[in-house]
């Protein structure tokens, strides 16, 4: 009995699903056509060979000021994504934030924002098919993680056999404009 206990407490322990997702290094503030503007992106990758549905993301940045009484205090502001949700998670996801009048990065200058330690909160919840089970994953940004005017490189190609092949360590590769 001890043995069969000692057992399953080992196995419920090293078999719970965890998100293996890779992260682009950098964030990028690019020209953004649906908008006519500009966007603040990232991408993400599963590095596991599992289905993932029902994967949504929520960003959350958080900066400083000083209040009335001198004090430091944190703020906290949630982003609008393009698309927050998606029901398959199969390779690549592009996770875009349109910057428009109501965005913190259009009410701010990017430098401004980093004075005020601007940090980016990414958050990803998901269903793993495999193990039935909701999994979670999170990274977050530093303003100096963020580059202006520049766009992600093409991380994918086609084969021969019409099959999309992905290089996970490209996805975070990109150009200044």
């Amino acid at each position: 009995l001890s043995f069969s206990l000692a057992t399953g407490l080992l196995f419920g322990r090293f078999s719970r699903a965890n998100l293996k997702l890779k992260f682009s290094d950098n964030i990028l503030i690019s020209d953004y056509a649906k908008n006519e503007g500009k966007g603040l992106m990232f991408r993400v990758t599963n590095r596991r060979n599992t289905n993932l549905l029902d994967t949504s993301a929520e960003v959350i940045t958080t900066t400083y000021h000083i209040d009335e009484n001198g004090e430091m205090k944190r703020d906290y502001s949630t982003l609008e994504l393009e698309l927050s949700e998606i029901k398959m998670f199969p390779s690549l996801w592009t996770i875009v934030h349109p910057i428009n009048e109501d965005s913190i990065f259009a009410k701010n200058s990017l430098e401004e924002l980093k004075r005020r330690n601007l940090e980016i909160l990414v958050l990803i919840k998901s269903h793993d098919e495999t193990y039935g089970q909701i999994v979670h994953a999170r990274t977050s940004y530093k303003g100096n993680e963020i580059v202006d005017n520049a766009n992600f490189l093409k991380s994918s190609l086609l084969n021969k056999e019409g099959d999309i092949k992905l290089d996970i360590n490209k996805i975070g590769e990109f150009v200044k404009k």
